[in-house]
């Protein structure tokens, strides 16, 4: 598998995995049922379950298709790589929101989806979290 695929896979599972608030320092436990992640087809009481599971699943979607694109994936290696966090994480909304929402209309863009849409998932719930949690991930991917 190439490198860059499998940090599309990666981040992917990493941006389900952070919900925290922008105050906390520690990584946040994924709340994933035992099985994986679920997606779009996942039996509904799965769902039922997290309410934000779906509005997170869009927002992997999101991330991963932009992912595709050279600019926005060095955006993203740059926003990790000068994170103040011990970890690397890096605060979805407020990644987003920089520069006027800059990110996130060219997230929308390359995801194919309404920028309207994008923010309304990046307001509703806990913020979201992308980071590598193991060290040598984050410094093996070079954007």
């Amino acid at each position: 598998m190439s490198h860059h695929h499998w940090f599309h896979g990666a981040l992917l599972g990493l941006l389900l995995a952070g919900c925290a608030s922008p105050d906390e320092s520690g990584p946040s436990t994924p709340n994933l049922p035992a099985e994986g992640f679920a997606g779009p087809e996942a039996p509904a009481a799965a769902q039922q379950n997290d309410p934000d599971r779906s509005r997170h699943d869009r927002l992997a979607r999101r991330v991963a298709r932009a992912l595709r694109d050279p600019n926005f994936r060095e955006a993203v290696f740059q926003e990790i790589a000068t994170s103040g966090f011990a970890e690397k994480k890096v605060h979805l909304q407020a990644f987003m929101a920089k520069d006027g929402g800059r990110a996130r209309r060219r997230m929308a863009e390359l995801a194919g989806d309404d920028d309207r849409a994008v923010q309304a998932d990046l307001e509703q719930g806990p913020p979201v979290e992308m980071y590598f949690p193991v060290t040598s991930h984050r410094l093996q991917w070079a954007g």
